[in-house]
């Protein structure tokens, strides 16, 4: 997966750059890999400018990533932002949104 990541004090701020979201990407292994999962953090910023697709696995990885993160930080923010209006839709529908600020595009 191709994707920035810029932690900031106790912010992570991950921009996708990646069309496709398909549980191919493994965003949750790039974060163990690069040992930011096991800072606590308060806040998740998601950027989803290039993507234009996901399907149930790419929604599952995310909520795989959502559970790791709030058992280390129940107070934990999400914000999603650029989010294709599709998969604003999708995630509304499978209530992210009661769990994640999402911004559409």
């Amino acid at each position: 997966m191709i994707v920035d990541i810029e932690t900031e004090a106790d912010t992570i701020k991950i921009n996708i750059n990646e069309p496709k979201l398909d549980g191919q990407n493994s965003l949750f292994e790039l974060l163990l890999e690069k040992k930011i999962v096991t800072k606590k953090i308060e806040k998740i910023i998601i950027n989803f400018d290039k993507v234009s697709y996901i399907n149930s696995l790419g929604i599952a990885e995310f909520i795989s990533l959502m559970r790791y993160f709030s058992e280390k930080s129940p107070k934990l923010k999400y914000k999603y932002i650029n989010v294709d209006k599709k998969i604003a839709k999708i995630f509304k529908m499978i209530e992210l949104s009661s769990i994640a600020d999402i911004e559409s595009r």
